[in-house]
């Protein structure tokens, strides 16, 4: 093998985070130990010279060389499955995209091979929610997300084509479907939910301005409050039919059921706020209802407005 051909494959080796075995290398290419260690150091006096990080460094005990800052492990069974189970729980991506990950995964997974059916009998239990293609508009938008960018979106909505102008926030994921979170002058409190799948394209118009960065920060560190504060159990009050108690019981198992004076049936459960949205939301046709905490009202409120948004017709 030719001296380029040669320093190219240990390069690129070694930026995939594999170990390079000094012997079996040489053995692989046909070469010498001392050509090896002048290929070593032409990639050393190479990073040095970009003013890279990184360094190659020595494994002693196994004979191996590899690059600080890089190194390759593949994930054990119990990671992948776990990995497995979030994707298609989420319910986010098109089929086609989700059997390309996931066979990534697969291939840098240890005793994968044991593990191969059962996993594919779960894909095709999976149910394919889109047409439409994720992966490239979530990581393009991501990236104007960390560049503090300020773009235009072309959406798609009930086959209307139409424009904004937003400062994007964040990505946000609920009920199989992916949200960009942004500030636009559209919305009345300055935050719009625009669903990913609608979003044809998109181009950067600017970057933030300074103010403009301060409200992004401020959303986020908002956020984190929220998350923080939804880990602790909180006291809410359904209104519901005598027929759905047992329901209500079965749920939430300290739930305290009484009655007013025109005997209307209520329940007070203590749990998680987003748990108890979504359980609500998930009872469609019963005599169930959140009356309080108010904040707890207006959030279920907005997200069934997210959910009449996406699946309203024409008349």
């Amino acid at each position: 093998m030719d001296k380029i051909t040669r320093v190219l494959l240990l390069y690129s080796k070694l930026i995939r985070g594999e170990p390079v075995n000094k012997l079996n290398f040489c053995m692989e290419t046909d070469t010498s130990t001392r050509s090896f260690d002048r290929d070593i150091e032409d990639i050393r006096l190479y990073l040095s010279d970009m003013y890279q990080v990184d360094e190659i460094l020595y494994d002693r005990e196994n004979n191996n060389y590899y690059l600080s800052g890089i190194k390759r492990e593949e994930l054990e069974i119990i990671e992948y499955r776990f990995l497995e189970h979030l994707l298609m729980e989420a319910k986010v991506l098109r089929s086609d995209e989700l059997s390309r990950l996931l066979y990534r995964l697969a291939s840098n997974t240890k005793n994968i091979n044991y593990y191969i059916s059962e996993s594919k009998q779960l894909f095709d239990e999976y149910e394919d929610m889109h047409s439409v293609a994720l992966l490239k508009m979530h990581g393009d938008i991501e990236m104007m997300i960390r560049n503090n960018a300020v773009i235009n979106i072309r959406y798609i909505n009930d086959n209307q084509s139409e424009t904004y102008v937003v400062v994007p926030c964040n990505i946000i994921y609920e009920f199989g479907h992916t949200y960009l979170v942004a500030f636009s002058e559209e919305s009345e409190d300055g935050i719009s939910y625009y669903e990913m799948r609608k979003i044809d394209s998109f181009i950067k118009i600017r970057n933030q301005s300074i103010e403009e960065k301060q409200r992004v920060n401020r959303y986020k560190s908002e956020q984190k409050i929220l998350l923080r504060d939804s880990q602790w159990k909180n006291e809410y009050h359904l209104k519901c039919k005598a027929e759905d108690i047992q329901n209500i019981k079965r749920k939430f198992k300290s739930a305290d059921i009484y009655t007013d004076e025109n005997n209307n049936s209520y329940a007070k459960v203590v749990c998680n706020e987003d748990e108890l949205i979504g359980w609500v939301m998930g009872q469609t046709g019963r005599g169930i209802a959140l009356i309080s905490p108010e904040e707890a009202v207006v959030k279920l409120k907005q997200r069934i407005k997210v959910l009449n948004e996406m699946y309203k017709t024409e008349d």
